[in-house]
């Protein structure tokens, strides 16, 4: 792994060039601990994801109508 230094006066604008927060620019935060499987609703949802957008479009409408009558 390569180490470089570079002046601390540098840091803010590493931050904003970059659109991360100090403690991810310094490799300090912690990781998010590892989820367990997806669930079936999380896998549908990438499925559709790689559908045409004409289907995607048609299963938003659908889901729209249920969300609508299910609020109503």
């Amino acid at each position: 792994m390569n180490c470089r230094k570079i002046p601390a006066s540098l840091l803010p604008t590493l931050v904003n060039l970059f659109s991360v927060s100090l403690e991810q620019l310094l490799g300090m935060e912690k990781m998010p601990a590892k989820r367990g499987p997806a669930s079936a609703l999380q896998r549908q949802i990438e499925q559709i994801s790689r559908m045409p957008r004409n289907r995607q479009k048609m299963i938003a409408e659908v889901l729209e109508a249920l969300i609508k009558q299910q609020s109503a």
